[in-house]
């Protein structure tokens, strides 16, 4: 999956510079201002629907798909679904969150945790923003939810001295709100659209834990946590209609 992020990002790149005219990038259709707003700058015709994806976040263990619907020339509603997938295997990567915890077993705490291991996780996405266009920039409240898995996994932890095996399975829910500002300009059939948001997050984890060398079943162990949260990065995407 890494090899594919890489590679869609080194086409876009490719064909931001082939697409120039032969005369320069001077020449290029003008990005959209005024009038002209989410419309086709030759036609004058509004933008309807835009579809778009993430490569950078494929990077990060999540593949998520965003259709943007316009209302209007400076309005819209964005709708963004995506799977999240263990990261494929990798030997260095994999034993630091194998070996952070006492006597070089794995742990249950802390950011290098088994529980946040990104080899581990299945899931599901979804964000939700409504925008408002100014000249080409927009300003956008967003709503997410984060659906994050893994069934009976088993890890070798320290206690007291003692190795015991563990077998788990965590179900962890996340629910955000954030405001999102960016920039989304057009070529040809093109979107390119850069964002920055900050927000607030609530994460409630909830692991059911049998630990087998005792043979029990220890009582579900739940948390819910607040955490702030910063997001950077683009997406690219294609005119639909």
């Amino acid at each position: 999956m890494k090899s594919f992020a890489l590679l869609c990002i080194l086409l876009h790149s490719v064909y931001e510079v082939a697409g120039y005219p032969p005369d320069g990038p001077g020449n290029r259709p003008p990005l959209l201002f005024g009038n002209e707003l989410n419309s086709n700058p030759v036609t004058g015709e509004k933008y309807r629907l835009i579809i778009k994806i993430n490569t950078l976040q494929v990077l990060f263990s999540e593949a998520p798909v965003s259709l943007e619907i316009f209302g209007s020339n400076d309005n819209s509603h964005q709708f963004q679904a995506g799977i999240i997938f263990p990261l494929e295997e990798d030997s260095f990567l994999q034993d630091i969150f194998n070996t952070s915890g006492a006597n070089g077993y794995s742990s249950d705490k802390g950011v290098l945790s088994y529980r946040t291991n990104p080899y581990n996780n299945h899931g599901l996405s979804f964000k939700y923003e409504f925008r408002k266009y100014y000249e080409g920039f927009y300003v956008a409240p967003q709503l997410m939810y984060k659906y994050i898995r893994y069934d009976n996994l088993e890890f070798n932890v320290s206690r007291e001295g003692e190795t015991i095996k563990r077998n788990e399975s965590k179900f962890t829910k996340v629910f955000g709100i954030g405001l999102i500002a960016g920039r989304q300009t057009y070529f040809l059939r093109q979107a390119t659209d850069w964002y920055v948001g900050i927000g607030i997050r609530g994460r409630n984890i909830s692991v059911l834990i049998n630990e087998a060398a005792e043979n029990i079943n220890k009582e579900p162990y739940s948390k819910f946590s607040v955490y702030p949260f910063i997001n950077i990065g683009f997406r690219t995407g294609l005119i639909i209609l």
